[in-house]
């Protein structure tokens, strides 16, 4: 089949493996419970397997699932344990295949050809000047090395590397190397095999292909740019944290190298991220402009609160349920959420006021951005906790306990259904934050430690 073999149709088929597989957390952690081992395993596997008490407890441990797998009679992990064990005979498969597998000296006879004629794209043909192109001169299909890049497969771009290493010098017919495929599409976990697996990175970091791109200039391409992350302003931080990555392994005179359009990576990022800069800075300041009403309107009920107190207030104007505990709580979570609530306006507005530069996407706004939502979050929390305490205080006395918990219940139905609603971007706003932290903490330790070295 136009010279491809079977490592090559295994490259084109991401979902037998489970590197490439989309799965929810539901499904990741069912996944992970599973056993991959066939219960009917050959006698012949028992080496590869371990010793014997291995395979009997791995056979028990099968076993017991079977037994959970039809006693709940769920289809949907039935599904997913079929999955895990066709996986676990597509990483067989590929392990066998790859010490079979020859395709990946067609590369380098391609070049060899290449370098002995002393042409860069090909040979000429007879009586001549004209330079057949080098696809012609030998044809043959890209490696399954590059098509699993390609597709993001890392079983068999790592088992490729274990039992070849040399195959990573393989370029495709647009002279692209593996690395630049990698980050061409996106594939953060084949990048970061490449880093750990290939000893001479610095070498493949500064190959450029036949449109005169380096692997920043990749970065810049969104032709194969499929989003991850929730709302425009975050997907345009993993761009620019995708770009500083790559950025680290370049070379440093690589910055003002030029494609064939002379465009700089970085000026071709801008051209080509010109349309997510304009939808992130519109998002951004929708976000901005409707948490700055909510953080408003909170403040204002809060501080409304605590002048109209619980219970009402004696002749000399303190409160009647002054030294109740409940009433100290109340005090406590209406200053709590009134504190909240300003803070996040205040992070707000500065989004507001702020250029919203590209630069600022990558740190800057998505720590403003996480910062102001957490505050807000907070002051709505501690409203309705101020809300209940209140009406504890007034209805504290009532025989019927069913009010009330109902009025505790309503309480935290708005809580509920905000962090619901909110709960995917509000979990990205950590993560961001977190991830910011750790580069932030890992810098500081880098520098110390250099510090002592000096």
């Amino acid at each position: 089949m136009n010279g491809l073999t079977c490592l090559h149709l295994l490259a084109l088929m991401p979902s037998a493996f489970p590197s490439t597989s989309r799965m929810g957390r539901l499904k990741k952690f069912i996944y992970s419970c599973l056993p991959s081992i066939p219960e009917d395993e050959d006698d012949e596997d028992e080496d590869e397997l371990g010793s014997k008490n291995q395979i009997a407890i791995s056979r028990m441990f099968t076993a017991i699932w079977k037994r959970i797998t039809e006693g709940l009679e769920w289809p949907k992990m039935e599904e997913i344990w079929k999955e895990k064990r066709n996986h676990a005979f597509s990483k067989r498969l590929v392990k066998l295949l790859v010490t079979q597998d020859v395709s990946w000296n067609a590369s380098f006879l391609a070049q060899d050809i290449t370098i002995s004629i002393g042409l860069g794209q090909g040979r000429k043909a007879e009586g001549t000047s004209e330079v057949i192109p080098l696809d012609k001169t030998l044809s043959s299909p890209e490696t399954p090395l590059i098509m699993a890049a390609r597709t993001g497969i890392k079983e068999i771009v790592y088992e490729i590397l274990k039992e070849y290493p040399e195959a990573v010098d393989h370029v495709s017919e647009n002279e692209q190397n593996i690395l630049h495929v990698a980050i061409m599409h996106r594939n953060e976990k084949i990048f970061n095999l490449i880093q750990k697996k290939v000893i001479n990175l610095h070498r493949f970091a500064s190959k450029i292909d036949h449109n005169g791109y380096t692997i920043l200039h990749h970065v810049a391409d969104m032709t194969y740019y499929h989003a991850t992350r929730p709302g425009p302003a975050f997907q345009l931080q993993e761009e620019l944290e995708w770009s500083k990555r790559v950025k680290e392994i370049m070379p440093n005179h690589y910055d003002i190298h030029r494609n064939k359009n002379n465009m700089t990576a970085e000026k071709l990022f801008e051209e080509k991220h010109k349309e997510k800069l304009n939808d992130a800075k519109k998002w951004v300041k929708k976000v901005a402009s409707s948490c700055s009403v909510v953080a408003v309107l909170v403040a204002s009920v809060v501080f409304a609160a605590a002048y109209t107190v619980p219970g009402g207030t004696n002749k000399r104007g303190l409160p009647n349920f002054l030294d109740s505990s409940l009433f100290l709580v109340f005090t406590i979570m209406d200053v709590i959420s009134l504190a909240s609530s300003f803070t996040s306006l205040v992070m707000f507005l500065s989004i507001l006021t702020s250029p919203l530069k590209m630069k600022d996407f990558r740190v800057t706004l998505p720590q403003i951005l996480t910062i102001g939502f957490t505050f807000l979050f907070i002051s709505v929390i501690t409203t309705m906790i101020t809300f209940a305490v209140s009406l504890f205080l007034i209805l504290r006395h009532m025989d019927k306990r069913w009010t009330l918990s109902l009025v505790f219940i309503s309480s935290l139905i708005p809580v509920l259904v905000f962090a619901a609603m909110h709960f995917r971007l509000y979990a990205q706003f950590m993560e961001t934050l977190k991830e910011n932290f750790k580069e932030n903490v890992l810098k500081n330790l880098y520098r110390k430690k250099n510090k002592k070295t000096n």
